[in-house]
């Protein structure tokens, strides 16, 4: 409820009218489990899925002369995905394409010019639906795929109370690694190993707690690259072996930390944020606009050497958030620069811990 809230509260969400599946709007597969509502205008859409299908259906009554961002928003991890920012209708008709999974989803279509900035939920696993083994399952409903579902309410359990058990996850292409994250099924002491295989066949060892780890939700931070990860679950105080989520993840987004407001330079650029060491990391900039304009952020370093540019855009009003791949930059002093044309609501200067 809470990524609920947050999606809704970040447009005008009482500008929408509840259309449900009024054929003059829509036509959705599952109508039943499909509620549509939409600006008179037709300025935004929100399509609320709660079905267990991956089909979707058509909106209706769209602006051919207008330009759309269409996203994906998952209410259950606050994450979004971007389908098109250059999305137009064809006699007032748009093709949702299908779901990207068959758990509930939202999906918001609006004016390109007037794009949401949506609320930045918890970082997903790379080991997400992929293809999980297992040494041995209890039944058919308790398999190495429930594992790996972001599910807590699945599990996979082995098939008898015997030690050790094991699970093992490909994810598809070789990844950098930075944690691992896994849930069992209780609170107790749980003795395990973890290790990574770039051809699951010669494992390399990532971390070890054959000695004895308590709780429920065990972290492990992970260097190398592989392909295949495997949870050996060598002994257990209570239960067979069992895990309710094995998440794997790739890297992590710092969350800047605001320090205090600045002046705009006379040349009519803005510092927005300074970050020291950028390493390996994905860095999040976020600035406010005034009004509609368009502008460029540009990242510079303490020499005043241009280092990336993230790219020149039309921004609407408002906060607008952009994600910066360091691409392994040497450690320093770094700084995100915007240029634009018009005045900006607020600067800020932002250390990144």
């Amino acid at each position: 409820m809470k990524y609920m809230k947050q999606f809704y509260t970040s447009f005008s969400w009482e500008q929408l009218v509840p259309r449900f599946s009024d054929p003059v709007w829509c036509s959705f597969v599952n109508p039943e489990t499909s509620i549509l509502s939409s600006t008179p205008d037709a300025q935004r859409y929100v399509v609320y899925f709660y079905n267990t299908t991956t089909t979707t259906g058509t909106l209706k009554n769209m602006t051919d002369t207008k330009t759309y961002c269409a996203r994906w928003f998952d209410p259950a991890t606050g994450k979004s995905i971007l389908i098109s920012d250059a999305v137009s209708s064809l006699g007032g008709s748009y093709t949702i394409p299908e779901k990207p999974d068959n758990k509930d989803w939202l999906l918001l279509v609006e004016y390109v010019t007037d794009k949401s900035i949506l609320p930045v939920g918890e970082e997903l696993p790379v080991s997400l639906n992929k293809t999980a083994t297992v040494s041995s399952s209890s039944a058919s409903g308790y398999t190495g795929s429930q594992a790996v579902d972001n599910s807590p309410r699945t599990y996979w359990c082995a098939g008898n109370g015997t030690f050790p058990q094991w699970l093992s996850v490909d994810l598809g292409v070789i990844t950098p690694l930075s944690l691992i994250q896994t849930k069992f099924y209780a609170n107790e002491q749980w003795k395990y190993k973890i290790e990574g295989s770039l051809d699951n066949v010669i494992w390399s060892s990532l971390a070890s707690h054959t000695d004895g780890a308590e709780g429920y939700l065990m972290k492990d931070s992970v260097n190398g690259n592989y392909r295949y990860i495997r949870l050996t679950v060598t002994g257990s105080t209570v239960d067979w072996a069992a895990i309710r989520e094995f998440s794997v993840f790739n890297r992590s987004v710092i969350v800047p930390t605001e320090v205090e407001n600045i002046l705009i330079p006379k040349s009519g650029d803005a510092i927005l944020s300074a970050f020291p060491n950028p390493g390996k990391e994905r860095i999040n900039i976020s600035f406010s606009l005034k009004k509609p304009s368009r502008a460029e952020i540009q990242i510079f370093n303490m020499q005043g050497q241009l280092i990336d540019n993230l790219g020149s855009a039309q921004y609407s009003s408002g906060i607008h958030s952009l994600i910066w791949e360091t691409n392994q930059q040497p450690n320093g002093i770094y700084f995100a620069v915007l240029k634009m044309k018009d005045d900006l609501l607020k600067q800020k200067f932002v250390i990144l811990k």
